[in-house]
């Protein structure tokens, strides 16, 4: 069954190429080696090149990895199938749900030999990804039907409470189901913003689990800016050996502490790629209750995407936010991620951000239920202020903060 799917696909592949440009696909999806051998073959090629005799006249540049007679005939038959296109994505999927059940047993039978930490998380990561993708949607209304009419009698909608500021101008601003950008120059306060949020969500609810990718800051950074931020300590004088002389200091410091202590944050520096985060997130927020999951990515442009075909940056960066935002809505989770803005900005006389100063792609304006940015006032370096410029679900506007640098806050 699995060998003529295979087939099904490859032989759709060579009478169009140009299927290969709307997924991701990779060689380890097959287990016939024609299969593989033929991919091989057709990904060499460069995208926009690709056509039967452009294969055709790869296979003769590379025929010494082949018995060319035999490979020319196989390449043939492939291409004089009968196909239909219909099919093509539907069994990529099914490709897909067998690879991830290969990949299930054999950590199973890696973990049953070796039960090692390291194989039981493999294990575990795989049934996520094997729950994740078997999950099915019946499509039925009455649950959400109630939940909407209980939120319409109590004159609230769920959702995550953030920034006191930000819930009186945005409304239910960290709602399930929705992926946020909040796009900025460099040295403007992106990740500053985002640990602001979650100083304001852990105090406001310390049973949300949230999840912070950081791939510009270690985790020791992160949690000495979080430390800073909770106890209002200049972060000199955390740092330093006198911080604890001072009575009152040493008080904040200790209040900030057993926050974090008993907080549901996580801290990740050395997740970077786009299958690594999915998997953290998957596996997380599937053990969380509604509205008390919430994950950080920053910044987006640092995400790196493992792909068999070497794609142009602004493809790599949709494949990320659609990946994310698909994420969203399967596990019904708010994530915020960030984004650097093209540097035209600052030769502009008008220094408020729009929707196309977003840097490398428009996959970010069109995949965001809601993209926020900020900026310094320019008669005021010390007021930030904080622009919706697209929001699906409320209103836009802006808010301006004033940003104290010594401890790093917003208020």
């Amino acid at each position: 069954m699995i060998n003529e799917i295979e087939e099904r696909v490859i032989a759709n592949i060579l009478h169009k190429p140009s299927l290969l440009d709307s997924i991701d696909i990779s060689i380890n999806l097959f287990t016939e080696q024609v299969c593989k051998d033929i991919l091989k073959l057709v990904l060499a090629v460069k995208p926009g090149e690709r056509s039967f005799y452009s294969i055709y006249n790869e296979l003769s540049i590379t025929s010494n990895d082949y018995d060319s007679a035999s490979f020319y005939a196989k390449l043939n038959s492939f291409y004089t199938r009968s196909v239909s296109e219909q099919t093509f994505y539907t069994d990529i999927e099914l490709l897909k749900q067998n690879k991830i059940k290969d990949t299930l047993l054999a950590n199973l039978a890696t973990y049953h030999q070796y039960q090692t930490s390291a194989n039981l998380d493999n294990l575990l990561t795989s049934i996520q990804n094997y729950q994740s993708f078997n999950d099915s949607d019946s499509g039925e209304l009455t649950e959400t039907i109630t939940q909407i009419t209980q939120n319409v009698e109590k004159g609230t909608t769920a959702g995550i409470k953030t920034n006191p500021k930000i819930e009186q101008r945005f409304k239910h601003f960290l709602v399930g189901s929705k992926l946020i950008c909040i796009g900025a120059r460099p040295g403007v306060g992106k990740t500053a913003f985002c640990l602001n949020l979650i100083c304001s969500t852990l105090i406001h609810d310390p049973s949300v689990h949230i999840d912070f990718f950081s791939l510009e800051m270690n985790k020791s950074e992160i949690l000495t800016r979080l430390m800073v931020m909770l106890s209002q300590v200049n972060s000199n004088v955390l740092t330093s050996g006198k911080a604890l002389e001072d009575k009152n200091i040493s008080k904040r410091i200790s209040q900030a502490t057993d926050i974090l202590k008993q907080s549901k944050l996580r801290v990740y520096d050395s997740v970077t790629s786009l299958e690594g985060i999915l998997a953290k997130i998957r596996k997380n927020a599937k053990l969380c209750a509604k509205n008390k999951y919430l994950a950080f990515v920053d910044y987006i442009g640092l995400v790196s995407v493992s792909s068999k075909r070497s794609l142009e940056r602004y493809l790599q960066l949709g494949k990320i936010t659609r990946e994310l935002k698909i994420c969203t809505n399967s596990l019904n989770i708010p994530i915020i991620v960030t984004s650097q803005l093209n540097r035209g900005i600052e030769f502009r006389q008008e220094k408020e951000p729009q929707l196309s100063d977003l840097r490398e792609s428009g996959s970010i304006e069109q995949d965001c239920n809601a993209v926020a940015f900020l900026y310094r006032d320019s008669n005021n370096p010390n007021l930030v202020n904080f622009a919706v410029k697209k929001n699906r679900e409320g209103p836009l506007g802006r808010i301006s903060f004033n940003f104290t640098g010594d401890t790093l806050t917003f208020v």
